[in-house]
């Protein structure tokens, strides 16, 4: 299937959004965005040059459908990245996961079937598969695992989506990034930049674990990887950067992107397990998300191993950026 370099892109605002659409402008694709930002707000939050190749569409609510499918009927490919994703500062029913992550990626696809759109793209997560690994990588082949609402949704949309589109004329490719980090970068890893900007000395917890990680700048060229190669169509694709790294090796490659050597100063586990319990009990009373919880505790000792030769293997792509030289421009622009 010949494919013409447009597209259309839900989520812009999000972490991952916004650089993947100032990517494809670079390269040339005339994108569409569909967002309910407005346009200041979100030229500032995602660092876009909105007159720079890129059309922007606001619509009234995340579940305006109509728009998607006016917008989707100029483009051969849509990438789906709206959601609700893990919430930082407070809880989210599952039933907003269902409504959102499930029953909206639902509805975008069939908006894109109805404009025609040659293939739609779909962002899972890694967390289909579980949270943590044993003794071996995740790969493709995996169970699905799912240990939250949010993982549990993106199951149900991805099991939806095989049901809806195969043989609909319109293909079909998911991909599943790992723990994904870059400019703008939240949770676990931006604590650790700010403890590694701010002091010599940075706390970590003594842990043997292994985890794989992907730069954005990788998960960019990936994603316009799949949004045309023929290979890819029908297919689910796990990213990474290729290998793992520990804690404190991660710790390590941060120091040095910012030009320091950090004095590593471990944690004895009887205060991390005191204040993973108080974390937990600040969320049972108040209903918001602590920093250091059982569920923090166990990411940051725990390992996530992926196996992303699939991508390579079936279309060429190989991540360009190496982790340092990703922690290295992540720093930089942070």
């Amino acid at each position: 299937m010949a494919f013409e370099k447009s597209v259309m892109v839900t989520g812009v605002g999000g972490f991952i959004g916004g650089p993947l659409v100032a990517h494809l402008a670079k390269n040339g694709w005339k994108v569409i965005t569909v967002t309910t930002r407005d346009e200041n707000d979100l030229a500032a939050a995602a660092r876009l040059d909105l007159d720079g190749g890129i059309k922007y569409i606001k619509i009234p609510d995340i579940n305006h459908y109509e728009s998607y499918e006016s917008a989707a009927k100029d483009v051969d490919v849509v990438v789906h990245l709206a959601g609700v994703a893990h919430q930082v500062s407070r809880r989210v029913g599952d039933d907003v996961y269902e409504a959102v992550n499930v029953r909206g990626a639902v509805k975008v696809a069939q908006a894109a079937l109805r404009a025609g759109v040659k293939r739609f793209v779909y962002a899972s997560s890694i967390k289909v598969h579980g949270d943590f690994t044993k003794n071996s990588p995740f790969t493709e082949q995996s169970p699905f695992d799912p240990r939250d609402a949010y993982a549990a949704s993106k199951v149900k949309a991805e099991r939806a989506l095989c049901e809806l589109l195969p043989g609909s004329g319109m293909e079909l490719t998911i991909f599943r990034p790992t723990l994904v980090y870059g400019p703008g970068v939240k949770g676990n890893m931006a604590n650790l930049l700010k403890l590694a900007s701010k002091s010599p000395v940075v706390p970590y917890i003594q842990s043997a674990n292994k985890r794989s990680f992907l730069y954005a700048g990788n998960l960019n060229e990936a994603v316009e990887t799949l949004m045309t190669h023929p290979a890819a169509a029908g297919e689910s694709f796990i990213l990474s950067d290729g290998g793992g790294v520990s804690t404190r090796e991660l710790i390590l490659a941060i120091s040095r992107g910012m030009g320091k050597n950090a004095i590593l100063l471990p944690v004895p586990g009887i205060f991390l397990a005191a204040g993973a319990k108080f974390g937990d009990l600040w969320e049972s009373l108040t209903g918001s998300v602590f920093p250091l919880n059982s569920k923090s505790v166990t990411k940051l000792t725990g390992s996530l191993l992926v196996d992303s030769s699939k991508i390579t293997s079936l279309t060429g792509w190989r991540p360009r950026f190496s982790m340092e030289e990703g922690i290295r421009e992540m720093v930089k622009r942070a």
